[in-house]
């Protein structure tokens, strides 16, 4: 699981946000591969809810989610 900051500036966002989908075809099924991606005024409890939804979801892959 994969939580990547607002603090990011734009072409480290775009890049880690393009990692997660090959990262994730490369790793399966062994390891799976999400993000939770926290936007500028995002709420952190948000992100928690989503990683706990992520954990959960135990045949979910390549998927990335944004709390905006």
């Amino acid at each position: 699981m994969v939580v990547i900051p607002a603090a990011l500036d734009a072409l480290a966002m775009a890049l880690a946000k393009a990692a997660i989908g090959p990262l994730a075809v490369e790793l399966a099924p062994a390891t799976r591969v999400n993000a939770v991606v926290l936007e500028e005024g995002g709420d952190p409890a948000d992100v928690d809810a989503a990683v706990a939804f992520l954990e959960q979801a135990r045949s979910t892959t390549g998927q990335l989610i944004e709390i905006r």
